[in-house]
């Protein structure tokens, strides 16, 4: 299942605005602890934690 970043905030009752959202995308902003509690539940894994690909 592919969703964009506004479709999981909505999924996760995260209430916040497109804008905010683009703003962590292009890493002007960074979500709240609450938020990214709620994303890394979600994903099963904390994305800051793991290496990115190809990274050794």
């Amino acid at each position: 299942m592919q969703l964009s970043m506004t479709q999981l905030a909505k999924m996760l009752g995260i209430g916040i605005t497109d804008t905010a959202i683009e703003k962590w995308e292009k890493n002007q902003n960074r979500p709240t602890e609450e938020h990214r509690k709620l994303i890394v539940e979600f994903l099963g894994f904390n994305p800051v934690l793991t290496n990115p690909i190809g990274d050794s």
